[in-house]
């Protein structure tokens, strides 16, 4: 399985699970890219084993407020050395995957639902909405409910077959 890391157009949620798998919404019909930032993309075989637990482990408890310490602690090795088979093998950091996914499930919520953008960056483990929207911006380059009109706005245009 091949999977886009960086970018709106990104395919990694098909549905609200634990796991990596599919497409992110079809509102952002992998259309432009973040602020060009050029994608990654990289084969979720190829992972160590510890990393694609610690990549689960984040996707289960997006909610929560990880630290680079808990995901360690939970694949059983110490932060350091973590983080050096994390980026070794990602090519990103812990953290800049953590935000990556948060934004991305931000994204897709802000798409799919009529939540408030505060319930949202409650939902995706964010506490302070000052830096949900700081965060939403340095990605998608909008704030979180201008990009929910800009989505919203493409979706009706798009021609019925």
């Amino acid at each position: 399985m091949i999977f886009n890391v960086d970018g709106p157009d990104t395919r990694i949620f098909e549905r609200e699970t634990p796991r990596i798998r599919g497409s992110l919404s079809a509102c952002h019909g992998g259309r432009g890219r973040s602020r060009g930032v050029p994608s990654r993309r990289f084969e979720v075989e190829s992972y160590d084993p510890l990393i694609l637990g610690a990549i689960t482990f984040i996707e289960s408890n997006i909610h929560r407020s990880l630290t680079v310490q808990d995901i360690a602690a939970h694949a059983g090795l110490c932060v350091s050395e973590f983080a050096r088979r994390f980026r070794g093998s990602v090519g990103r950091s812990p953290k800049q995957i953590i935000i990556s996914i948060r934004m991305r499930r931000a994204a897709m919520l802000l798409c799919d639902t009529e939540l408030s953008p505060k319930e949202i960056a409650l939902i995706v483990g964010v506490r302070w909405i000052g830096s949900f929207g700081r965060m939403f911006r340095a990605v998608y380059g909008v704030p979180p409910a201008a990009y929910r009109l800009q989505r919203r706005a493409q979706r009706s245009e798009k021609p019925v077959r």
